[in-house]
């Protein structure tokens, strides 16, 4: 079985890589559903996941915390 989390060996050959070759890890924002994946410079977790974008937007919606340490 293949390690999803070892990348390709790129000297077996010249080949074209496709996404299937890859694991990313991420979801959907929960406010825009956009594809996100969970790097912090991406998305944050409070109680669903969400995109930067739309935390900077709805901020207030947000603790005060929470913005203060992802923006």
């Amino acid at each position: 079985m293949k390690n999803p989390f070892e990348p390709p060996d790129f000297h077996k050959g010249q080949r074209d890589y496709t996404i299937e070759d890859f694991l990313i890890l991420g979801s959907n924002c929960f406010i825009c559903n956009q594809q996100i994946c969970v790097d912090e410079e991406c998305s944050l977790f409070y109680k669903n996941t969400y995109c930067l974008n739309c935390i900077w937007r709805e901020q207030n919606s947000f603790p005060g915390e929470l913005i203060a340490v992802s923006l």
